[in-house]
């Protein structure tokens, strides 16, 4: 989990502008730490089903996106994201797909 108050910052003077910056902007440490959460959980989601041959296996998908899926499933904060993720089967969509045809990556978009 990120948390403010123990991330390390190569300048310490970075760590007193950043928690500035925090207060500035969101109204508790907690709720930026969600969205740091949030964005960098999505971010590595939507990296994996954007290149599938990567996880176009139900194993392959399972060992690189479950945890994060798992993840995004415990965070309340979550898990419209992980339920919109997880409606994407990307193997059995793989395993369907004719990459001539220019619909995949038509489906492919409406999901990332």
């Amino acid at each position: 989990n990120f948390s403010i108050d123990t991330c390390e910052c190569k300048v310490e003077f970075d760590k007193t502008i950043l928690e500035a910056k925090v207060s500035q902007y969101y109204t508790s440490k907690e709720d930026f730490a969600c969205f740091v959460q949030a964005a960098l959980t999505t971010l590595i989601v939507r990296d994996y089903y954007s290149y599938p041959p990567m996880i176009k296996t139900v194993a392959l998908f399972d060992e690189y996106v479950g945890p994060w899926l798992a993840f995004m499933e415990e965070m309340t904060f979550l898990q419209d994201l992980h339920r919109a993720f997880v409606d994407f089967d990307v193997p059995r969509v793989y395993e369907e797909s004719d990459f001539d045809d220019p619909t995949y990556m038509t489906k492919l978009q409406l999901h990332l």
